[in-house]
């Protein structure tokens, strides 16, 4: 089993549902406490299979979700592809905003000619 694979997984689930590992903790029912995730999160301890199954049921994945280092890459892709489609938006965004000035400048330049 490649544990550092699952620390990542369970590590990067954790942090895209903005969970602090005590909230975490809070939804294993008892079975890990947060000091046990920081451990096996930081490598400092080997864990229990136990863990693996309670962290995946209360990270709300499959137990293979976090032996597979290939769902990390494809939500890395997701969030690249919504960060590029949200910097898409604002750019044309900007671009209609320099149109608006650009008029409204062009019209106060007339006004001022008058």
């Amino acid at each position: 089993m490649d544990e550092w694979i699952v620390r990542r997984q369970i590590t990067a689930i954790r942090e895209r549902k903005g969970w602090s590992r005590s909230q975490l903790a809070q939804r294993t029912k008892g079975v890990v406490s947060s000091a046990v995730i920081a451990n096996i999160e930081n490598g400092r301890r080997g864990f229990k299979v136990e863990h693996v199954f309670s962290l995946a049921e209360a990270l709300g994945v499959a137990v293979v979700d976090l032996f597979d280092e290939d769902s990390s890459r494809a939500s890395l892709t997701e969030r690249l592809e919504t960060a590029e489609s949200a910097q898409e938006k604002l750019a044309a965004e900007l671009t209609q905003l320099r149109l608006k000035y650009a008029k409204a400048r062009a019209m106060l330049g007339k006004g001022v000619q008058r």
